[in-house]
């Protein structure tokens, strides 16, 4: 009975030892754990500047000729991008007259401008480039180089490559002279490229050497690759001309509106006065004097119905 005590005082210093050893090795859990968060912490704290390719147009794009190119850049980072600055390289296939580089300033991180009850956008920017492809390009997909700067007081960049698809969407066209009448002038169109062109438009450019006698333009349409169409402007050279400046518009094949200017030689067989004359059963000097007569005749109608009213409103007055 009396050793009882003393079993139990042992009992008791055995719990209080595994009590504080436990105690401990929490302790040494949580400052680890803590350490973790803390080392995660500190990484992510830096500004990081994501970058992403919102859409460029036309798509393709083509040899020799512009596109837009729209980038979005955001700051997934905590801190701020204290002078950001974001350039297109300029580097083969890809120029431009146009700035590239686009200083932007400072680009707050998430947590900043979270904090200053920004925006939910302040932390992103999206960015505008026009772009020229070189005319030999190659087809298919050329890298476009994007540098990009956080801090530009540091000088570290880091460059990123976009890529961009080449396709020769476009074509071209060869404009000949086929006859002069007196209704007006023929031309052949080919598509001499190597696609399709929709909505065809052949417009004559004014010019002082030419006589217009209707539109100077004819619709021609689609004209497919290899494809050739005669068409009819009303308008007539002058014997002294020696050349026609053409516009040949069309669609291409990526959606795109273009204009081609083409300069064609006049090839007069003999002068116009000529040609009018030897063209007796054609309809063209009926429809100069038709519509001249036409044009004299209606104003002969106004004048006597001025004549008329005058002569009515003398007549009541007398009354």
């Amino acid at each position: 009975m009396k050793n009882r005590p003393v079993l139990s005082l042992s009992l008791i210093a055995a719990l209080v030892f595994t009590l504080l050893s436990f105690s401990a090795f929490s302790s040494a859990a949580n400052s680890y754990q803590i350490n973790n968060t803390l080392s995660a912490t500190a990484t992510t704290s830096e500004s990081s500047l994501d970058v992403n390719t919102l859409k460029y147009e036309p798509y393709p794009v083509s040899p020799g000729e512009w596109f837009d190119l729209w980038i979005k850049v955001q700051n997934m980072g905590e801190a701020d991008a204290p002078h950001a600055i974001f350039q297109i390289v300029s580097d083969y296939p890809f120029t431009s007259n146009e700035s590239l580089v686009k200083d932007i300033g400072a680009l707050p991180g998430t947590v900043n401008a979270y904090k200053m009850g920004m925006d939910k956008d302040a932390n992103q920017v999206v960015l505008k480039y026009r772009i020229k492809v070189a005319d030999n390009a190659p087809e298919g997909i050329s890298k476009l180089k994007f540098r990009k700067t956080a801090d530009a007081s540091k000088g570290t960049s880091i460059q990123e490559e976009i890529p961009i698809m080449i396709g020769k969407t476009q074509t071209d066209f060869d404009v000949m002279m086929q006859e002069i009448t007196p209704q007006g002038t023929s031309f052949v169109v080919t598509n001499t490229g190597q696609n399709l062109a929709h909505s065809v438009l052949l417009t004559i450019k004014q010019q002082s050497d030419i006589t217009t006698l209707g539109p100077p333009s004819a619709v021609i349409g689609d004209l497919d690759k290899g494809d050739f169409i005669i068409s009819h402007i009303k308008v007539l050279p002058k014997d002294t001309t020696k050349q026609l400046t053409l516009d040949i518009s069309y669609t291409d094949i990526s959606g795109v509106r273009s204009t081609i200017e083409k300069n064609v030689t006049v090839n007069m067989p003999q002068k116009l006065e000529t040609i009018c004359k030897t063209n007796t059963n054609s309809d063209y000097l009926k429809w100069v004097y038709g519509a001249g007569g036409a044009f004299i005749g209606i104003i002969l109608v106004i004048i006597i119905m001025i004549l008329d009213s005058r002569k009515a409103k003398k007549v009541k007055a007398h009354e």
